[in-house]
């Protein structure tokens, strides 16, 4: 087990966003002091992979795509066919989808606000999917969130500037069916851009 991945994970179970976590978990996860303590000063002073210099008590990623991806492959590689373990997390992810909003000009701070560590988990699922013995139900799961989870920011980002919209439109258009059901949703006040992404969608 990759004790980065160890370290990644503590720094999103709690909110499966990349945050700080208690030094003192972390070291408690890593098998107490020791080895631990030295691990943690090699993962920031020669590979700058963490920083605890703004938090002494604290641990966090200096690139959170890097503490996404290493926690994702600590689940898979920590999960890998339990099935229980997989619901529970599955169900967490779940209760993250809340209703687009209806000012569809913010992200609806549910599903796309863990879209990092959904790519990530969809895409260690996928290409360490297998060798893990990843149930393929579970594997389906995840790349459905993480394709509603692209599909809610997309909705937001057709109100950015002109090369975001335009971005957003062609993203959204290649998801195709899939992504009909939230565009209708969230065009129920009238939004022309969404009507257009409907009609592109229904050519």
């Amino acid at each position: 087990m990759s004790k980065a991945g160890i370290i990644a994970w503590e720094c999103l179970r709690q909110t499966l966003n990349p945050r700080h976590a208690k030094r003192a978990n972390v070291i408690s996860a890593l098998g107490g002091e020791g080895s631990a303590t030295d691990l943690l000063s090699y993962l920031e002073d020669e590979l700058k992979l963490i920083k605890t210099d703004e938090l002494p008590d604290k641990v966090s990623f200096t690139l959170d795509p890097v503490a996404e991806y290493l926690a994702a492959l600590y689940v898979v590689k920590n999960y890998q066919s339990d099935e229980k373990q997989w619901r529970k997390l599955i169900d967490r992810l779940r209760s993250k989808d809340t209703e687009i909003p209806l000012d569809v000009r913010e992200a609806s701070g549910g599903l796309d606000s863990i879209k990092g560590f959904l790519l990530a988990l969809r895409d260690c699922c996928v290409t360490k999917g297998k060798e893990n013995e990843v149930p393929r139900a579970v594997i389906e799961s995840v790349s459905d969130l993480a394709d509603k989870a692209t599909i809610y920011e997309l909705i937001a980002g057709l109100h950015g500037n002109a090369d975001d919209v335009k971005l957003a439109r062609q993203r959204l258009i290649s998801f195709g069916a899939k992504a009909v059901p939230y565009i209708k949703k969230a065009a129920e006040g009238g939004d022309h851009q969404l009507r257009k992404v409907l009609d592109e969608i229904s050519k």
